[in-house]
């Protein structure tokens, strides 16, 4: 071997031997590389455990001591990141660091250990928070710091006004107050700012969104709301106008009614309304006449103040929950078949919904013949209505008429001929009295319909237009009525 051959020799075995010491280190220390970052850590030279425990340390810190800080106007919130149940898993960035120079060929592992000691490798490690808290944090500030709008609001103050004196103007009975804008926080938005600030890992300060909060009823809205929609008026005839008890009793509910606002979504039941109307309460037991001898009913007669409210309801749109009918046309010469309420208390009632998404107000008062006598009925009715000169009105067709049974005749016991005033009847050659007259009967359909280009003859009052919708809405039967005469012979007087 020459000379030369040994020195080639030697210089091959020391580089042999410089590689083993420099890649021993790369290849087998349980180190991490120099110049290896987690979330800003420097894991350089560290053991897997020992970077662990730091990013315990750098974890426990951050939980506790970073605050996100919510800035409200004038008010500041701090939050920590603990409270949002906040975390983080250092699971796949420390494997991911441990990993740098251990993987791949000899060339890449030296390539690796090279960049990350001469350009420096950060890593993030994964967030991780609870939904809920994040929740219950956005929900706090909701509660704490929305402003609701103050609605724009409508007075009504009906005692006052006289529908009949000169000049009456129904909207002298309504005072309306500007609504104001609150605001409220955009929780989606402030969501994902606070996600945001978690991912970032550092205080924070977030300006808090705000969206407005517009009042439900502009004024324009509410003016609209006190349209005069329907004046439902009810005649007393002579009779019922001399019966002071129930005139009391209509004036009674009439005072409950006057004044009635009702909001959306509120369902009104008319005893509810008035309350139970019992002697105790202030009601009295009404007249009547029977077989010419007075007597008093057992319950106030309430159906005429019931029917004006029922009409008036069913223009103003509200949706009839209970509706229940006399067994022959009541009020049929002022509202047409089929458009009667007949209410007992305890047996039958007037029930009805406003379905729409604004209030029903209500005026209502008697209208005084001139000698002062009570002679109408009156229920005025104001709401938004459903269209420029467009109403709702019902159609009432007869179906069917039933014509009523053979009058029955039946000769009376002797010792009640004093309570009828008899009259002869040559035909049958007897006394007769008749106790009740035969009446027909009906089938009646009603419709809803809906008028648009109307006329408003007088306040409340319309009329004319084009038929643009007719809805079928109820069909009643009224049975039809035996008569019935009362009988003694000829030879009694």
């Amino acid at each position: 071997m020459t000379t030369n051959q040994k020195r080639l020799i030697t210089i091959f075995a020391i580089i042999i031997l410089a590689l083993l010491m420099f890649f021993f280190p790369i290849s087998f220390s349980n180190k991490i590389a120099r110049g290896v970052y987690v979330d800003g850590s420097d894991l350089s030279g560290l053991s897997k455990q020992q970077a662990e425990n730091l990013l315990n340390e750098y974890r426990s810190v951050l939980m506790n001591e970073t605050i996100v800080s919510f800035d409200i106007g004038k008010q500041k919130i701090d939050t920590t990141f603990a409270e949002y149940c906040f975390d983080i898993d250092f699971t796949t960035s420390l494997d991911k660091a441990f990993s740098i120079g251990r993987q791949g060929n000899l060339v890449k592992r030296i390539n690796d250990k090279r960049m990350a000691a001469a350009n420096q490798i950060f890593l993030v490690s994964d967030v991780t928070y609870n939904e809920i808290c994040l929740d219950n944090i956005v929900a706090y500030l909701s509660d704490q710091f929305d402003v609701m709008p103050i609605e724009a609001n409508v007075i009504f103050t009906p005692e006052e006004y006289d529908f009949f004196a000169e000049n009456a103007n129904p909207q002298t009975m309504f005072e309306i107050t500007q609504g104001i804008n609150g605001k409220n926080i955009s929780k989606e938005s402030l969501r994902e700012l606070i996600v945001s600030a978690l991912c970032q890992k550092e205080n924070t300060t977030i300006e808090v969104p705000f969206n407005i909060a517009l009042p439900r009823s502009s004024l324009e809205e509410l003016r609209q709301c006190t349209t005069f929609i329907y004046h439902s008026s009810s005649y007393l005839n002579s009779t019922k106008r001399q019966n002071s008890n129930r005139n009391h009793n209509i004036e009674k509910a009439l005072e409950k009614i006057k004044g009635l606002v009702v909001m959306p979504g509120d369902t009104i039941s008319f005893f509810g309304l008035i309350g139970e109307p019992l002697p105790e309460n202030g009601w009295l037991l009404p007249m009547a006449d029977f077989f010419n001898k007075e007597y008093y009913l057992s319950f106030p007669e309430l159906s005429q103040p019931a029917t004006a409210i029922y009409n008036a309801v069913f223009r103003a749109g509200a949706q009839i929950i209970e509706i229940n009918h006399h067994t022959y046309p009541a009020y049929s010469k002022d509202y047409g078949y089929g458009m009667d309420a007949y209410v007992k208390y305890g047996e039958s009632d007037l029930v009805f919904k406003n379905t729409s998404d604004y209030p029903i107000f209500f005026d209502a008062y008697f209208c005084y013949d001139s000698i002062g006598r009570p002679g109408y009925v009156d229920v005025d009715v104001y709401t938004f209505p459903i269209g420029k000169n467009m109403y709702i009105a019902p159609i009432s067709e007869i179906v069917e008429t039933i014509p009523p049974p053979p009058t029955e005749y039946l000769e009376v016991p002797q010792e009640s001929y004093s309570y009828y005033n008899w009259t002869f009847d040559e035909d049958l050659d007897m006394y007769t009295f008749q106790q009740t007259a035969p009446r027909d009967g009906y089938i009646v359909q009603t419709y809803k319909a809906i008028y648009e280009n109307g006329v408003q003859e007088s306040p409340g009052v319309w009329t004319g237009g084009e038929l643009i919708s007719k809805e079928e809405y109820e069909r009643i039967e009224y049975p039809a009525q035996q008569g019935l005469i009362l009988t003694k012979p000829a030879n009694i007087e």
